[in-house]
């Protein structure tokens, strides 16, 4: 079959943050707390936030399924007797602005997805959401720097429910773009995802600063001279 789907990880166009929330985002959320009648300390969130994060990184790694920061913040005022929607949701807009303001496009990547659509190709870009970060908002991050566009599929972990190396979100997007692994070629940073991808009978797969079966490239200007 022709190779005529290229298949991004986030993590090979975009420079993404380490998840760890700052302490100034939490105490942005002790002050949106207390200015709402409840009296919370710096001290208290720091540790239920750690606790929550932690708990976070057991699921992934043990299911690969993922929790939203919706659903963290969720967990973390739950402990607190706060279930407030509107609170929820304003917690989760604050913390998420933090990683956003992080999250850049690698010099050159516009000009190698322009040069994938003039050879023709699909593009789709997998998503592990920093910290489960709403979908939505990574959307507009990337409409920001005008490369929503670029991209005939998106998937988010944070709406798919799956969190790479996990088999869903290719085979979501290859459906998406009635295209089988036959015709991909998928470029990845994650150590753990080159033999998946292979099992999946992807056509061809490319490091991003890993080795991916004698394949790989460390920057942008490199991943154009192999596609």
């Amino acid at each position: 079959m022709e190779e005529r789907v290229s298949i991004f990880g986030a993590e090979t166009l975009f420079n993404i943050p380490v998840e760890q929330f700052k302490p100034s985002s939490i105490a942005s959320v002790e002050k949106l707390l207390n200015s709402e009648g409840y009296d919370v300390s710096f001290e208290r969130l720091d540790y239920l936030f750690s606790q929550n994060c932690a708990e976070r990184e057991r699921q992934i790694y043990a299911t690969r399924k993922e929790m939203t920061l919706n659903a963290l913040v969720a967990s973390v005022l739950d402990a607190l007797e706060i279930d407030d929607v509107d609170i929820i949701i304003s917690s989760t807009e604050l913390l998420a602005g933090d990683f956003l303001s992080s999250i850049k496009p690698y010099p050159g990547v516009y000009e190698l997805l322009s040069s994938l659509k003039e050879k023709g190709r699909t593009i789709a870009l997998l998503w592990n959401a920093p910290m489960g970060i709403p979908h939505s908002l990574l959307s507009e991050r990337m409409e920001y720097f005008s490369l929503r566009d670029m991209f005939d599929d998106i998937q988010y972990s944070s709406e798919n429910g799956a969190v790479r190396p996990h088999a869903r979100p290719l085979r979501y997007a290859l459906s998406n773009l009635n295209a089988s692994a036959a015709e991909a070629t998928v470029v990845t940073g994650l150590l753990q995802e080159p033999e998946l991808l292979q099992r999946l009978g992807v056509r061809r797969i490319i490091g991003y600063r890993i080795d991916a079966f004698g394949t790989s490239c460390n920057s942008v200007e490199e991943m154009v001279a192999l596609l």
